[in-house]
């Protein structure tokens, strides 16, 4: 791992898996360590820098890009990225793969039938449209670091820290 260049730390699976709630657990952990460390929020960056796209696939792949080149410039000066979003597309995942000096992707999955179950924002009900997962399609990452099966049964400090450990183990942790 390049210490020179900061770690970029993708949480990404579909709506409603806990992206933002691992990711955030993982980013205090981390802040607390050290102040290098950045939080970005898909939801966020999309409604900040690129509120102007929609949410058809192509517009989903546009912004996801974009914000990679804003990542990338941050990592070239020694930001750590704790991120998280959707961004299921082989274009986008393979972009930062192969731009990413040190990349670490953690793939979030939780059944269909449990997310549409929670649906806390409505997206999984059929009326909302250029929903990935639902009408849009998705792919699986292919270089996942470490997959995270949620069916909120566990609490997710204890996932977290599995995922600390396994970082830690395979020295992917910039602790």
């Amino acid at each position: 791992m390049n210490t020179k260049q900061g770690t970029f730390y993708m949480f990404t699976g579909l709506a409603g898996v806990g992206k933002t709630e691992f990711g955030t657990r993982f980013y205090n952990y981390l802040k607390s360590k050290r102040n290098d460390v950045i939080l970005f929020d898909g939801d966020v960056m999309r409604s900040t820098y690129y509120s102007g796209l929609g949410y058809t696939r192509e517009e989903r792949i546009l912004s996801a890009l974009n914000c990679a080149q804003v990542s990338k410039a941050l990592l070239e000066q020694g930001i750590n990225i704790v991120y998280c979003a959707i961004e299921l597309f082989d274009e986008v995942m393979e972009w930062r793969y192969n731009n990413f000096e040190n990349y670490v992707e953690i793939y979030i999955e939780t059944p269909m039938e449990i997310l549409k179950k929670n649906n806390k924002k409505n997206l999984y009900s059929g009326e909302v449209k250029d929903v990935v997962g639902m009408d849009i399609p998705f792919d699986i990452p292919k270089h996942q670091f470490y997959k995270i099966e949620n069916d909120f049964t566990r609490s997710p400090q204890d996932i977290v820290e599995d995922l600390i450990e396994k970082l830690r183990e395979q020295n992917k942790l910039i602790v």
